[in-house]
C-alpha cells in the first residue's frame, strides 16, 4: 500500500523567509527541499540553491536543480522540534 505524493501544486507551503521572498519564477518546482524546515536557501542574483543540514551538502541549485522528490527530513525535524 503506497502512495506518491503530489508535486503538482502551484502553491508551495514552506516556512522558508527566502523562498517566500523569491520571484515565483525563481522558486524550485516538485522537490521536497521545497517546504522542508531543515532546507537552507540561498539566493545570489538569479541562482538560487539549497543546503540540506541533513545530507550536509548542496542538494538543490538552479544551474543544477535536484530531484529530490520525497525525503524524510521534514518528518525529523518534526520529531526533534516535539521531543
Amino acid at each position: 500500500m503506497s502512495s506518491t505524493p503530489s508535486t503538482e501544486s502551484t502553491e508551495l507551503s514552506t516556512t522558508s523567509f527566502t523562498i517566500q521572498n523569491i520571484d515565483e519564477s525563481l522558486r524550485p518546482k516538485g522537490v521536497a527541499c521545497g517546504s522542508c524546515p531543515l532546507a537552507l536557501w540561498q539566493l545570489n542574483g538569479k541562482n538560487l540553491r539549497c543546503y540540506c543540514r541533513v545530507l550536509f551538502d548542496f542538494v538543490w541549485e538552479t544551474t543544477n536543480p535536484g530531484k529530490i522528490v520525497i525525503c524524510d527530513g521534514p518528518t525529523l525535524a518534526a520529531m526533534a522540534a516535539n521531543k
